[in-house]
């Protein structure tokens, strides 16, 4: 049971921040990981003509032949498939996540999994003492399967605490850890591969894991209902602008600044995309497509450019252009399931998140098309493909994206926040009929669900 923590701070932005910050622990465990295992890689990989020494983060540090390095016999496109195979468990448990979501606490669901994500990535690097690739791979599997259920219990638990006005700019506060995780997770992870151990981040982020986990299971609250200590103040913005009531090294440095920037716009654009929904400026369905066109269009564009270049400072920069720009499309497709069917937001989300199949098309192509030669050739043709695959998904989501709410997600039987009272209903039933009914006595409201939907959408 959650413990009722005085505080300033609206519990609504307390919710937003935990999960920004849990989302930011649960994405660094996968690219410390990534990071490791290329620092592992390239100890043994004599053919290669990167020195991780010279061209590092961290020039001054030096690994080879200390007790901080690891020395393995791995192949390149071997250490490819462990993202195979963590992708692989992502889309098989997306959508099983999201019924989870579904049938039970959001909240509960949210913090397991992260917790069991911890305890995950603090026995990884026993896992990895083993050097059976077989079980590395099975590992990854059920990391990634577990780590698939945390975006759709993510909306779940933030979809309570969003009044319809402040949807995209607290959504994209919660989603901010998501994608300001691999700036984090890439500086802190070369400087613990050059100065303390390559097994030293895990037991670090694991850690932070375990006591985030600790932290958000006594004092978040599942939704403001739930919460007995919430200020009146609050609770009237609940009441006024409910929201629906929903079921629940230089590597490392060039791969850190684009998520900065990325983070920069994606704060800028969910309050942007709200001003412009607001002020009737824009439809919610256009204000969408906007998002998604700047998000992914920007960077599909960037990506296709980039497969016809060779200067590597105009890449870098294409690649933070990209990046960053990509944020917009949070308050795109990532806000959607709450658009279409708030009451069923874990489901629909999990459904998305199969779109997770991507990442397993993609890692194959890169470890079947570069394999051990890594020609630049081949690099130009992976990222012709996957911009031209960017754009193509953004002209498919302009065309039959919809911004509003579904005829099959309409609220039946339940009650809502402004939906008439049982003597309005009687009233309108009697209207014009002769017959006088008893004025009630309670607060007067003239509501009903459509001005409740139009309030919302």
């Amino acid at each position: 049971m959650a413990v009722d923590c005085c505080t300033c701070m609206p519990h609504r932005y307390f919710i937003v921040m935990m999960c920004s910050i849990g989302m930011l622990i649960s994405v660094g465990y996968r690219t410390s990981f990534s990071l490791v295992v290329t620092h592992i890689d390239l100890v043994d990989n004599t053919s290669s003509s990167i020195s991780k020494d010279s061209d590092s983060f961290f020039p001054s540090c030096s690994t080879k032949n200390t007790t901080r390095d690891k020395v393995v016999n791995w192949k390149g496109s071997t250490t490819l498939l462990f993202g195979t195979f963590y992708f692989i468990g992502q889309i098989l448990f997306s959508l099983p996540g999201g019924i989870l979501v579904q049938r039970y606490s959001a909240k509960w669901i949210f913090v397991s999994t992260i917790f069991i994500s911890s305890i995950l990535q603090l026995l990884l690097p026993l896992v990895m003492e083993f050097d059976h690739i077989w079980l590395i791979h099975l590992y990854r599997f059920v990391q990634g399967s577990v780590e698939a259920i945390t975006v759709p219990a993510l909306n779940g638990v933030v979809s309570p605490w969003t009044p319809a006005y402040q949807r995209s700019q607290l959504m994209t506060l919660a989603y901010a850890g998501v994608y300001f995780s691999p700036a984090v997770a890439s500086i802190t992870t070369g400087a613990c591969l050059c100065y303390v151990s390559w097994s030293s981040i895990m037991y670090i982020y694991g850690g932070a894991g375990v006591v985030w986990s600790v932290f958000y299971a006594f004092f978040a609250f599942q939704s403001p209902e739930k919460h007995p200590g919430l200020c009146e103040a609050e609770r009237a913005i609940f009441l006024s602008h409910s929201s629906s009531t929903p079921s629940k090294t230089l590597i490392g440095l060039l791969s850190g600044i684009p998520h900065v920037f990325m983070v920069v716009l994606m704060l800028i654009g969910g309050n942007v995309f709200d001003y412009l929904v607001n002020k009737n400026l824009l439809s919610r369905t256009n204000s969408r497509k906007l998002a998604e066109t700047l998000g992914f269009g920007v960077m599909g564009a960037c990506i296709l450019a980039i497969g016809f270049l060779n200067d590597y400072v105009v890449v870098a920069v294409l690649f933070c252009v990209g990046v960053a720009f990509s944020a917009f499309s949070i308050s795109g497709y990532q806000l959607n399931p709450l658009d279409l069917a708030p009451k069923f937001v874990g489901p629909l989300t999990g459904i998305s998140r199969t779109g997770t199949a991507g990442s397993i098309v993609s890692t194959l192509l890169a470890a079947k098309t570069v394999g051990e030669t890594h020609k630049l050739l081949d690099w130009h043709n992976l990222f012709i493909v996957g911009g031209s695959l960017h754009l193509a998904g953004v002209l498919f989501y302009c065309i039959f994206a919809s911004g509003n709410i579904q005829p099959w997600a309409q609220p039946e039987s339940e009650t809502l926040i402004g939906a008439p009272s049982d003597t309005q209903r009687i009233n309108a039933s009697t209207e014009g009929s002769g017959i006088e009914t008893p004025k009630a006595k309670t607060a007067k409201t003239t509501s009903n669900y459509g001005a409740f939907q139009d309030s919302i959408y």
